[in-house]
């Protein structure tokens, strides 16, 4: 019985570590294959666009995913509230109603998001590209500003 426990805790662990060693080989591998990744791709891509890619961390283009297919359902909605075979189902109209409504919010802070993120884009390509001293400031000015509202309107 002593042996069945210890050849139990024995395969317990030696599964454990192989988990550990698993999941550290997936992360090594990942990281691995981005460094590749951007060293094929830097010839055909500008570096700009390469730093864009992987500045936003895994978490926040999951998040930005995840917005957008809120705000695709938001519209979704606006559409079949305005379908008049749904505005005769009294039950279903009032459904999606109350769901457009709970996404409201939200949606709008996302297309603010992707309008102040554009701006900012906008702003500072312009600046890359003026040759007046003022104007180029006020670009740059308006580009850290845009910046700053992101931060603002991410919290």
């Amino acid at each position: 019985m002593e042996d069945s426990k210890n050849l139990y805790k024995t395969t317990l662990r030696s599964g454990a570590i192989s988990c550990i060693v698993l999941a550290l080989g997936m992360i090594v591998g990942f990281w691995v294959y981005n460094f590749s990744l951007k060293n094929a791709i830097a010839e055909r891509v500008s570096q700009e666009e390469i730093e864009t890619f992987f500045a936003k961390p895994l978490a926040e283009k999951a998040m930005l995913k995840k917005l957008d297919d809120i705000k695709k359902r938001y519209e979704f909605l606006s559409q079949q509230l305005a379908d008049s075979a749904i505005i005769a189902d009294m039950g279903t109209w009032q459904k999606y109603s109350k769901e457009q409504s709970d996404l409201t919010e939200t949606v709008e802070k996302y297309v603010e998001y992707l309008d102040t993120e554009r701006q900012m884009k906008d702003a500072f390509e312009l600046s890359e590209t003026e040759t007046d001293g003022e104007m180029k400031k006020m670009l740059l000015d308006e580009g850290y500003e845009c910046k700053a509202r992101l931060g603002e309107i991410k919290e």
